[in-house]
């Protein structure tokens, strides 16, 4: 695996932890909120 890819593998995981968090927020929202 060359050292380069390492670069590209954080910035992805950062990317995908904050969709992550983005989405159980959002559900989050719409389970808690009064109907």
């Amino acid at each position: 695996m060359p050292e380069y890819f390492h670069g590209y593998a954080v910035v992805g995981l950062v990317a995908v932890v904050g969709a992550v968090f983005v989405a159980v927020a959002f559900t989050a929202g719409r389970l808690l909120r009064p109907v």
